[in-house]
């Protein structure tokens, strides 16, 4: 029985089972069809059996050298996972999702001129390839795609260049998120700003390694690309026997420097939203601008959020 990878094609007889051999499965990666089933399957269903066989081997792709290395980039770990569905083929350019039966085969909404490939979104393209010269000319760098992208060859080439693969692998994930910005925000690529981006993000990661918190809590999710960002945390404890409520605060930019912190205590009678109205009211006399806020307490954006409950505490003194 013969068993094509694609998930919505149905199983066919093949004679080119080899009957010396009747109770290995194989996978031949060489021709179209890719699974052959030979074992029987007693007491089971033979799709039950088939995909308990694929749990319990490795694929070529899965013993590849690279993903050892694309973990070890020192970048964020969503650009990693991107780079991870790329190498996989699953991103979702147009011509993914026609070949999925999800949408058109659309051209590339960067130059119009070619599908919209893995390939051609992030090297092939005019626009792709006018960033990487850029990149290649700042960072005195020589980034080239001979086996495309989506193959991941660039990861074992470069693989004891750390500032190169981070290099890729923020303008490839920049590149994608200037191309979703066009199709969904209507806003035209700028490769300057691409480039920009992709330095940045580099630079400041490679750069604060050394601070778990700030790899862990900050750098991860915020760059210098988004603007100059200051976080809020705040943080309150209770002590039932005193009725008392300490609550801290400080505030942080996107690279885990502290500008401001702080604590007071209260009765715990009052709002658990005072912590929160301490540190922004604190911010403000700071003139920091707060983009983003973490707090431990799980009512209080239910609390912002709620019309009758917002309009009484914005009326409180």
């Amino acid at each position: 029985m013969v068993m094509s990878l694609h998930p919505l094609e149905c199983t066919s007889f093949s004679e080119s089972i080899d009957s010396s051999n009747n109770y290995l499965p194989a996978i031949d990666f060489d021709s179209d069809t890719h699974w052959v089933w030979k074992p029987r399957s007693n007491h089971t269903k033979v799709s039950a059996a088939v995909y308990h066989h694929l749990n319990q081997c490795n694929s070529t792709l899965e013993c590849w050298s690279g993903w050892h290395l694309l973990w070890r980039i020192q970048v964020a770990p969503r650009l990693k996972y991107f780079i991870w569905i790329c190498v996989h083929g699953r991103l979702s350019a147009s011509a993914f999702l026609h070949y999925i039966r999800l949408g058109p085969d659309n051209p590339c909404i960067l130059c119009g001129m070619h599908r919209e490939t893995i390939d051609h979104l992030i090297c092939h393209c005019i626009m792709s390839q006018r960033l990487w010269n850029i990149i290649n000319y700042t960072e005195n760098l020589s980034i080239s795609f001979l086996a495309g992208f989506s193959s991941g060859n660039w990861i074992t080439e470069y693989r004891h260049l750390q500032h190169t693969l981070a290099m890729i692998a923020a303008g490839a994930w920049f590149i994608w998120i200037s191309r979703c910005n066009a199709i969904f925000k209507n806003i035209s690529p700028n490769p300057s700003a691409i480039v920009s981006q992709t330095i940045a993000h580099v630079r400041e990661f490679s750069n604060n390694l050394s601070n778990p918190l700030g790899k862990k809590l900050i750098l991860n999710n915020f760059s210098s690309a988004d603007g100059y960002v200051h976080v809020l945390f705040t943080h309150a404890i209770t002590n039932p026997s005193s009725q008392v409520r300490s609550i801290g605060f400080f505030i942080s930019n996107s690279n885990y420097i502290v500008s401001l912190a702080g604590c007071l205590s209260q009765s715990m009678l009052n709002n658990s939203l005072v912590a929160l109205e301490v540190a922004l009211q604190t911010a403000m006399d700071y003139h920091f601008r707060i983009k983003h806020i973490f707090c431990d307490h799980h009512g209080i954006k239910n609390t912002i959020w709620n019309p009758d409950q917002l309009i009484s505490w914005r009326f409180r003194p």
